[in-house]
């Protein structure tokens, strides 16, 4: 029994085959010509404009009824219904001229031959089949996969167009149908029984359109293999085998593009990147229902030489998953990474076994710009990261599970995310980067604990509104007004006050709260305050006004409220709580 081929063999496989396919002529000597038309059948027969215009247009139009078919064609062959089953007995080729299959027609190849459209000149492929009368390109002796080499449309065969056609018992270890064409289009087709895959893309492949048809009983379950280029010509309607997918090697999109759901899901197996051009932005946009499976290698990379952007569309009831292909547990695969060229507005998709480690989110932004809705993140290592120097314009109504670190933020960002985003209890938020906070912030409640390490500076104005629940490291501060004039306001109630504690339970502390020369104006109502180091949790420095009310201490180190000569400190509802020795250290020497 042959052993199955991994996914990176796969891919180095179809790497391999677009490079060079097998089956075409080793040189440009022409082949001899296939059943030659007789001087009556060809004289004075032009044949039709070609748009590529490479030596198409002197061949003549042959519609005689051919008693085999092999070597080279370069003329413009028209096969009707009424030529029965033609036999194919050798390679056959079609280079500057073209190859009509008229409905109901039909070809069968002899064991190891193959069709070859436009591969030293421009040709065409034109199969115009119906649902009652399809074209069918089958095997001339063995009815089994693979006995025949199957059809190759190669770079000159550019808007060859295939519609009613059936291919069976055909291809090798690559594919059936092979596409190195640019505009090729593939209706209502079926390709059936074939040995490996059924249809591949080559890097220089594109599809004009690609709707309706039916790859089933193939010998791969990669039903079709190509580039990330060539993923938009991917249409609806189409049928596959269970458990078939189709496999995205990796690569630019440097134009615009819709991934549509195409009937399987995508593989991505190597990195895909969305970069425009200079002075021309690329957009790809990922429609309902559309399923994408990484690889351990695979991930989609936004922005990172030129303007870019993703946007992905989901509904409730059929949203865009991003997921694990091969290693379905938390960090089967890397992630969706927006640079600092590119932007993402992202509704309704689900993340998941995703994320390298807890310091890199499944959705990772760095630099770029992050619009994150009504969307799920289940069992990742980590859910979104934001760097500095990105924007994130909303982040609502999102649900975290299984994830322990649900979001990596700089205290900057933390403002961004609205109350209506649920998590685990087990989940954490964490500040990243560089913490200081300019301006005017609120934090919401997102209940889960918003945990950082150092130094939180807040040169502004920061409102921690009801429900907020902190958690620092023992290094962890909150510095407020050191370098600018600046203000805290917390605004708890009695049924949901501010919390803020200790992140390591090992250690069981934090620092403290102090409010330096420039505070001004800072209000602190309904604050616990849990395992404070400092000699006073909130230590107000002089010159200094502050409001405290409803606040408690416990297990803190000494006092609840400190201030020097010349602060100022309003106080009510103050509880040294838990084995907090005191209230409060007053000055001396004033």
């Amino acid at each position: 029994m042959t052993r199955p081929l991994t996914l990176l063999a796969l891919v180095a496989l179809v790497a391999v085959a677009c490079q060079k396919p097998e089956g075409k002529p080793a040189d440009g000597t022409a082949e001899k010509s296939a059943t030659a038309a007789t001087a009556g059948e060809t004289a004075g027969k032009a044949g039709p404009a070609n748009a590529a215009g490479e030596g198409v247009d002197a061949a003549v139009r042959v519609s005689e009824c051919p008693k085999s078919l092999g070597g080279t064609d370069k003329v413009h062959r028209v096969i009707s219904k009424d030529c029965g089953v033609v036999p194919v007995t050798e390679d056959y080729y079609v280079d500057g001229g073209s190859l009509t299959l008229e409905a109901g027609s039909s070809l069968s190849f002899k064991d190891g031959t193959g069709l070859y459209v436009g591969y030293y000149e421009s040709a065409k492929l034109i199969v115009q089949g119906t649902a009652e009368a399809p074209v069918v390109l089958t095997a001339a002796g063995d009815k089994a996969a693979g006995v025949w080499r199957g059809v190759s449309l190669n770079e000159h065969a550019a808007r060859s167009t295939i519609d009613g056609l059936v291919i069976e018992y055909a291809g090798n270890d690559e594919s059936a149908l092979y596409v190195a064409a640019a505009d090729v289009s593939v209706k209502s087709s079926k390709i059936r029984d074939a040995k490996g895959t059924g249809l591949l893309i080559a890097d220089s492949g594109t599809l004009a359109a690609f709707t309706d048809n039916e790859l089933k009983k193939l010998g791969s379950k990669t039903a079709i293999a190509g580039p990330a280029s060539a993923v938009g010509g991917l249409g609806a309607g189409n049928r596959f085998d269970p458990e078939a997918h189709i496999l995205v090697r990796g690569g630019n999109l440097n134009k615009s593009a819709t991934w549509l759901p195409a009937g399987a899901p995508l593989v991505i197996g190597g990195e895909v990147y969305v970069d425009g051009t200079e002075g021309q932005a690329a957009k790809l946009e990922l429609t309902a229902g559309l399923e994408l499976r990484f690889g351990e290698a695979g991930s989609l990379v936004v922005g990172y030489y030129n303007q870019a952007a993703l946007a992905v569309k989901g509904t409730a009831e059929a949203p865009v998953t991003f997921t694990a292909h091969e290693k379905r547990e938390a960090g089967g695969w890397g992630g969706v990474t927006v640079h600092g060229k590119g932007e993402a507005t992202i509704e309704q998709a689900v993340f998941e076994f995703g994320g390298r480690d807890e310091a890199n989110g499944v959705l990772a932004v760095r630099g770029g710009a992050l619009g994150l809705k009504a969307s799920t993140f289940r069992s990742d290592k980590a859910g979104v990261s934001v760097d500095e120097g990105s924007r994130v314009t909303a982040f609502a109504d999102n649900k975290f599970a299984a994830t322990p670190v649900a979001a990596l933020l700089t205290a900057n960002h933390v403002m961004a995310l609205a109350e209506s985003n649920a998590y685990d209890r087990d989940s954490r938020i964490k500040i990243t980067g560089a913490a200081a906070i300019k301006g005017k912030a609120t934090w919401q409640a997102q209940g889960v604990p918003i945990e950082w390490a150092g130094e939180l500076y807040i040169d502004g104005e920061l409102t921690l509104a009801g429900g907020v629940a902190l958690l620092g490291q023992p290094d962890a501060r909150l510095v407020v007004g050191y370098y600018d004039t600046a203000a805290l306001l917390v605004k708890g109630t009695a049924a949901a006050p501010v919390t803020i504690g200790p992140a390591d339970t090992a250690n069981n502390s934090w620092i403290g709260i102090s409010l330096a020369g420039k505070a001004s104006g800072s209000s602190l109502e309904n604050l616990v305050l849990t395992g404070a180091s400092a000699d006073a949790a909130i230590d107000v420095a002089g010159g200094v006004s502050a409001t405290l009310s409803a606040v408690t201490c416990s297990k803190c180190k000494n006092a609840v409220v400190g201030w020097a000569c010349g602060a100022t400190v309003t106080s009510s509802q103050v509880l040294a709580a838990d084995g907090t020795p005191k209230v409060d250290v007053r000055p001396e020497g004033c």
